[in-house]
């Protein structure tokens, strides 16, 4: 299935879920881009949090930023992310379409991934 090479590429790539703050990141900014004071507010974090866990996700790719004079604007830099994100959730958080999905029950249908998939905002409440 995979080389030894991408399996440590997928290990690096999913530390960058391997963080609750930074999936409640994800999810604070998959509409639309967000200052580092916005997204402490809306997710209930210390600012000097977000910011820390803001260059991990850059580091991994996940987000970009953007300056504005002093203020620096983050967003999700690929929509797959959310995609990525949207499909763990559907995975192994309970849902109405399969009460009971488990990764060791193959024989249930999993749904296919939309093109645009948005980020789950239930995350976002889960903490």
């Amino acid at each position: 299935m995979l080389t030894p090479e991408e399996c440590e590429a997928v290990a690096r790539f999913l530390q960058g879920f391997s963080n609750p703050v930074r999936i409640r990141i994800l999810c604070a900014i998959h509409l639309a881009e967000k200052g580092v004071s916005e997204i402490a507010r809306e997710i209930g974090e210390k600012e000097s949090n977000i910011s820390q866990q803001l260059r991990v996700l850059e580091a991994k790719g996940f987000v970009m930023r953007r300056r504005s004079g002093q203020h620096v604007f983050y967003r999700i830099k690929d929509s797959a992310i959310c995609a990525v994100m949207e499909r763990v959730k559907d995975i192994i958080l309970p849902s109405s379409s399969w009460p009971e999905l488990k990764l060791d029950k193959p024989e249930l249908e999993k749904p296919e991934l939309e093109q645009n998939a948005q980020c789950p905002a239930q995350l976002i409440d889960s903490r």
